[in-house]
């Protein structure tokens, strides 16, 4: 059994001198991994139900401070050596995939292929608008078309695709991620869909509670 475990991205813990403590730390006692969730935003007014509590009610949005995921652990990749990095859950439509392969790609070789890829594919409906990311009912099948996205352009000398969202062809993608042939993909979510997508595109399911 492994353990790992959740970093701060909020609150007073979450400053340079504090993350960076916490990660040597975990880095020393032999944990396997360290964990970030992600928001970009908080919107001020959330009707969206919270699906891990029993009220329905968001408990972190009270701020709306949140540290962006993937630079906070690219950052604490080069201060540890042997822990993985979790982005868990990134929330797939929120950023452009071949932005955001581009960023793992780095992280992946920047922590010398240490990164563990968690990905969901939202909640917060409010939080989809204000970024204009892909309509909150396609969700999942944006989150399915991005996942093999990032597995054609980590793994194809000629990337190419011709998806319902997304198009591209005649590009270089470089570097690729150290591991092959990607970077461990987990699937959270609790869902039916949750669970076939952890089966047909995933290297584990990563669920909560």
């Amino acid at each position: 059994m492994e353990f790992g475990f959740y970093l701060p991205n909020n609150g007073p813990t979450a400053q340079p001198d504090a993350l960076a403590e916490i990660a040597r730390r975990g880095d020393e006692f032999g944990f396997h991994s360290m964990v970030v969730g992600d928001h970009i935003l908080v919107p001020k007014k959330i009707d969206s139900p919270y699906p891990y509590t029993t009220s329905g009610e968001f408990p972190g949005g009270e701020t709306g401070e949140y540290l962006e995921q993937l630079t906070l652990l690219t950052f604490l990749a080069g201060i540890t050596q042997k822990i993985r990095l979790v982005p868990s859950v990134m929330i797939v439509p929120y950023r452009n995939p071949l932005l955001a392969a581009k960023m793992l790609a780095t992280l992946d070789v920047l922590s010398k292929g240490r990164l563990t890829l968690g990905v969901g594919v939202g909640w917060m409906e409010e939080e989809f608008e204000a970024l204009d990311a892909p309509p909150f009912a396609d969700r999942g099948e944006v989150t399915n078309e991005y996942l093999q996205i990032f597995k054609e352009l980590w793994t194809n000398d000629n990337p190419s695709f011709h998806g319902k969202p997304y198009q591209f062809s005649g590009i270089n993608f470089l570097p690729r991620p150290v591991q092959k042939p990607h970077p461990p993909i987990w699937v959270g979510g609790q869902s039916r869909r949750a669970m076939r997508r952890a089966a047909e595109l995933g290297n584990g399911w990563h669920p909560v509670g």
